[in-house]
């Protein structure tokens, strides 16, 4: 019994697909100018500052680091507008729908 054409490209596909993917993987976060730097030299750089040591609440204490400043937002980016909401609308039932009102007894 003979293969249609589709599954015998298919092996290929799947290869050349892994290869591609393979090929253009980076990491996600770039490594830190900061990281590993002693003391004197993370405050003497700009893009750095100094963590102090702390412990944390389950008792792990974490010594002191080097860690990158915050990354500035861009001032010339504009705001991105808040999406617009339509307003509610209501919906009476036609008279001829609605209960009968029946007037109230004198």
């Amino acid at each position: 019994m003979q293969r249609s054409p589709i599954f015998r490209a298919m092996p290929v596909t799947l290869f050349a697909s892994a290869l591609m993917m393979t090929l253009s993987w980076q990491p996600a976060n770039a490594e830190s100018a900061c990281k590993g730097l002693e003391q004197a030299a993370c405050t003497a750089n700009a893009e750095c500052r100094w963590q102090e040591g702390y412990t944390r609440k389950d008792g792990v204490v974490v010594s002191s680091y080097c860690r990158s400043m915050p990354k500035k937002k861009d001032s010339t980016a504009q705001p991105v507008p808040a999406p617009a909401v339509a307003p509610k609308t209501v919906v009476t039932p036609p008279a001829a729908l609605a209960p009968p009102v029946v007037p109230a007894k004198q």
